[in-house]
């Protein structure tokens, strides 16, 4: 005989709360909500086909010690018809026929109800009266009994009516409650339960539905066997019934499986069928057949004592295995994380006696590893996981594409990026001048993770500068250098600001002279030149002066004009330095020298006085000055600067010889020389 498991509300050990929230849940199989109005009248052709209509009503009294009254109304009509001849109430001793009813439960539970009618109140709080309710739902004779129920003989086929209950107060009655509409007549089922879920799980099969307590209180589960078989048997003994259950959080709700079958055949073919239990215990429609093909989903024994080690990048495992019957093979997992997911070494399995296999890690890493045994319903037994590290020896690919990017200050490197899985990062090298093998240094301890790299460099630098990387992996392997790179900074900065030493009138020309500059990468000068009269800019004079010039001399000045110069130097990246200061000259006019004629002396003996004079006649000069000496070579001033054309010697001493000049200082700065003039004593 197959085990049954029922998930039923008659557990010994609940406690006083769970006694009331069962008690709660009851109530709501017969819709009679807390929140809500707290009584039902439930309305059902006869499932015998009498023609009745079966009456059944609830609510927080319960009993009527007065009785109550039923009334029906046609859909039709507005006048509610008295169905009962008299009222209807709780009997008050055994009925003749009790002791005859086939269940033996009954006559305990009119003694309950007979012992408590005075304090049915008290008795609601026992768990006792959950089964008064669950006997009024199955058996119409303790609901009689009860004065819960009736039948209705005298309704009119095909006439849809609306019933009322009402209970007798005295000389009053209290509406308690009212029916669905009912169409007087045939029985038929309600509809089925929905959202059926038949699933297996290891070695039993699991229920659930969908629960609808204004609808039915249970359930009763049909089996037939084989693909052909269509003769259904009930497998619960009892109705099914599921209340809802507290879980740890203290919330309720339905369990889930709601039932489940074991011991069932493996490989066997079964359909099932449910049908709802209603409050009269009339069943409901029967759910469509659900076939099911249970299957042996029980694993064989797993393997034990699996270990691994490691050579190299090969893996050798070794394990025991257990003898199982039904196994088919042996199958490798490998993972590199202990929960997985797992993936499958072999892909066809390996003979149930081997207890070794040797894999080929490829790559270095952290690995688990698991054996399962599979039996031929493919069902796995898997051992424990035995985990082995196997170390990286291989270095990472040599990094190819290395460019750089120069910009003033800083060099931008860039380069292919490697695709290990374990790449830790790059190492870089520089050197300047030249690519020597041995003259690079590292530039960065910790490895770069990324492929590219900016190194900042002063400005002024203008070395040529030498990259190679590495790459390195997670457990310090290093690739070979790469190809190198050469690059340089631009040239930004220009070269010292020039000074300009003199300015000289050389044959009526201006000579510009300057110091030269000391800078390597001088490539020439630019002179600049603008005159103070007529322009506020600088044009340049000449920009083709080579570094190894000193002067310039400018063929294009005007007598007469003030000039302002200024030199600037040009590097061979094409930077200017600062204007040199500002050098000031003027080329002086050009004028005819003045003529000096007629030049005589007068001497006069008594008063010891030479009487000078000559003509230079209307020409314009600043001054004159008359030169006397011994000789014709040592002539020294002898006046000052005169306006006139005579002189008068006082001072002739002893000596009896003079040589006399007259020399004319015009405005341009020339001196005009008189011829010399030699005067004898008598």
């Amino acid at each position: 005989m197959k085990s049954i498991r029922i998930c039923s509300l008659f557990e010994s050990s609940v406690t006083t709360i769970q006694r009331r929230v069962l008690l709660l849940t009851l109530i709501l199989f017969i819709s009679l909500s807390v929140n809500a109005q707290k009584s039902a009248l439930y309305a059902i052709n006869d499932p015998n086909q009498s023609g009745k209509v079966l009456l059944k009503w609830y609510s927080s009294e319960f009993l009527y010690n007065e009785g109550v009254n039923l009334y029906r109304k046609p859909s039709d009509g507005i006048v509610w018809e008295k169905v009962n001849k008299s009222p209807i109430f709780t009997s008050n001793d055994f009925s003749p026929t009790a002791v005859n009813y086939p269940d033996d439960d009954i006559r305990f539970l009119e003694e309950v109800i007979l012992d408590s009618a005075s304090s049915i109140a008290q008795l609601q709080e026992t768990f006792l009266f959950v089964n008064v309710l669950f006997k009024s739902i199955q058996s119409k004779e303790y609901a009689e009994f009860l004065g819960i129920y009736f039948e209705d003989a005298n309704a009119i086929e095909g006439k849809r009516y609306t019933y009322r209950v009402n209970k007798i107060k005295g000389d009053r009655e209290f509406s308690i409650a009212e029916s669905k509409p009912i169409v007087a007549g045939k029985f038929f089922p309600d509809h089925s339960i929905e959202e059926i879920d038949i699933y297996q799980e290891g070695q039993k099969l699991k229920f659930d539905w969908k629960m609808d307590e204004d609808r039915f209180y249970a359930v009763n589960i049909y089996k037939t066997e084989g693909a052909n078989d269509t003769t259904y048997e009930q497998i619960n003994d009892k109705p099914i019934i599921i209340s809802e259950v507290q879980d740890s959080l203290g919330r309720f709700g339905y369990p889930t499986p709601k039932f489940s079958l074991d011991s069932l055949e493996e490989h066997q073919v079964y359909s099932f069928q449910v049908r709802g239990l209603g409050f009269f215990n009339e069943e409901l429609a029967s759910t469509e057949a659900f076939r099911f093909s249970f299957e042996d989903n029980v694993p064989p024994a797993s393997p034990i004592g699996l270990v691994s080690e490691y050579d190299s990048l090969t893996v050798k495992l070794q394990w025991v295995n257990r003898y199982t019957e039904d196994v088919e093979g042996l199958r490798i997992y490998k993972s590199n994380n202990s929960e997985g997911p797992y993936q499958v070494v072999n892909e066809v399995l390996l003979d149930s006696t081997v207890n070794s296999f040797v894999d080929e890690a490829k790559i270095n890493g952290s690995f688990y590893y698991k054996v399962a045994t599979v039996d031929f319903s493919g069902n796995e037994g898997l051992s424990e996981y035995s985990f082995v590290k196997v170390p990286d020896v291989f270095p990472p690919a040599t990094p190819t594409g290395l460019i750089i990017k120069s910009d003033t200050g800083r060099m931008h490197l860039t380069w292919n990026h490697n695709t290990e899985s374990d790449l830790w990062g790059y190492l870089l090298f520089r050197t300047t001048s030249s690519n020597v093998e041995g003259d690079y240094l590292l530039l960065n301890t910790d490895p770069i993770d990324s492929n590219e790299y900016i190194q900042k460099l002063p400005i002024n630098v203008k070395n040529d500068f030498f990259y190679k990387i590495v790459a390195v992996d997670t457990t310090y392997n290093r690739s070979g250098y790469s190809d190198f790179a050469k690059a340089s900074l631009p040239d930004v900065l220009g070269p010292e600001t020039p000074f300009i030493k003199n300015i000289r009138t050389i044959n009526n020309k201006l000579v510009v002279e300057w110091v030269k500059n000391i800078d390597n990468d001088l490539k020439n000068y630019v002179l600049e030149r603008r005159d103070t009269v007529s322009s506020e800019e600088y044009s340049v004079l000449s920009n083709a002066l080579s570094r190894d010039q000193d002067s310039f001399t400018d063929s294009s000045a005007k007598e007469g004009i003030w000039y302002q110069y200024r030199l600037l130097a040009q590097d061979s990246a094409g930077n200017f330095s600062n204007p040199s200061a500002v050098a000031i000259a003027s080329l002086p006019i050009k004028t005819s020298p003045i003529k000096i004629s007629n030049l005589e002396v007068n001497h006069k003996k008594k008063k010891k006085i030479n009487t000078l004079t000559w003509d230079i006649g209307s020409q314009e000069y600043v001054g004159i000055v008359v030169y006397r000496g011994a000789s014709r070579e040592a002539l020294k001033p002898l006046s000052g600067m005169l306006k006139d054309q005579q002189f008068k010697d006082y001072n002739l001493g002893n000596g009896t010889k003079w040589h006399y000049q007259v020399r004319v200082f015009a405005e341009s700065g020339d001196v005009s020389k008189s011829e010399v003039l030699t005067w004898k004593k008598n």
